[in-house]
């Protein structure tokens, strides 16, 4: 982590920076610290909703972009972007973290009618499917200026935030990742099965209410603050299965750190493009390149195991 930290501050537009990162007066410093944290932020959230979410859903494939939870999220923040015109400060996050909670409902409801593998996945598609067009017709009906911000924000990016916002969002990280650490026991019997966790003494009903609004609250600030950002929660714990195994226990807090130094060096990535593109790549779009392949070999690998 403290490698890739290093590294993710000395990278910018031209390459690696002769910075010193012992310069506190330095404002260009200031605004890298600011984005490298904000990256870890991000990446741990995902990292960990999509680690609980295959445990609660018992699906290996479950991630909050590919099962539909960050579009539910996009619906809200687009709502708010376009029509309440900034009207309170945090109208995106709030109508973000709304969107996320109503589509994890959703698609627990589906699990529960069918508690088949690919269940989840097809509701994702549906409800990955209604964003989409939901978003094209607001972009319609939307002024431009309103829908360039709306484009720039869905591909996912990670911008240079003030520290009030770094500190909220660092807030609803925190919570969310504290409630999916106290109940990780408890995840891990739910990963079992439903049934199997309830005749072990879980309380299956107030471990979902409590995880399910854990993973709203941190889908939907990163979406609100940061856009689309996919396939984190399903690439890191995937690779971290190869190696230390299924135990939740283990599983969720490696998960959390791995999502952050992943984003980290993510970003590092995206910002160092700029040497030979002359552009940043937006870090959603290298999160899909680098998932896509990793989802398309899980999905052989859980349909031929």
């Amino acid at each position: 982590m403290i490698i890739s930290i290093w590294v993710a501050l000395k990278v910018g537009p031209n390459g690696f920076d002769n910075l010193d990162l012992f310069d506190h007066k330095n404002p260009l410093l200031s605004l890298r610290i600011s984005r490298v944290f904000l990256s870890a932020l991000v990446g741990a959230a995902l990292a960990s909703s999509g680690c609980a979410l295959q445990a609660l859903l018992q699906n290996p494939l479950a991630d909050p972009y590919i099962i539909g939870v960050s579009g539910g999220s996009a619906i809200g923040g687009t709502l708010a972007l376009v029509f309440l015109n900034h009207a309170f400060l945090f109208a995106v996050p709030l109508l973000s973290m709304t969107g996320a909670f109503f589509t994890t409902l959703m698609l627990a409801y589906f699990f529960r009618k069918n508690q088949h593998t690919a269940t989840v996945l097809l509701a994702g598609i549906a409800i990955n499917a209604f964003a989409g067009a939901f978003i094209t017709m607001v972009k319609i009906i939307a002024p431009f200026e309103k829908t360039q911000a709306l484009l720039y924000w869905l591909v996912g990016n990670l911008n240079y935030v003030s520290w009030d916002v770094l500190g909220f969002i660092a807030l609803c990280v925190g919570v969310g990742v504290f409630i999916l650490i106290s109940n990780m026991g408890s995840l891990h019997f739910m990963s079992m099965g439903e049934e199997e966790a309830i005749r072990l003494g879980v309380d299956s009903k107030q471990v979902k209410r409590w995880s399910y609004l854990a993973i709203s609250l941190m889908v939907g600030v990163t979406v609100a603050f940061c856009g689309m950002i996919g396939f984190v929660g399903l690439v890191v714990p995937q690779l971290l299965r190869l190696y230390i195994g299924c135990e939740l226990r283990i599983l969720l807090p490696a998960s959390t750190l791995l999502g952050a130094i992943l984003l980290v060096v993510a970003d590092a990535l995206s910002r160092f493009a700029f040497t030979y593109l002359s552009t940043e790549i937006p870090v959603g779009a290298l999160t899909a390149l680098i998932g896509a392949p990793v989802f398309a070999w899980a999905l052989f690998r859980y349909r031929t195991s």
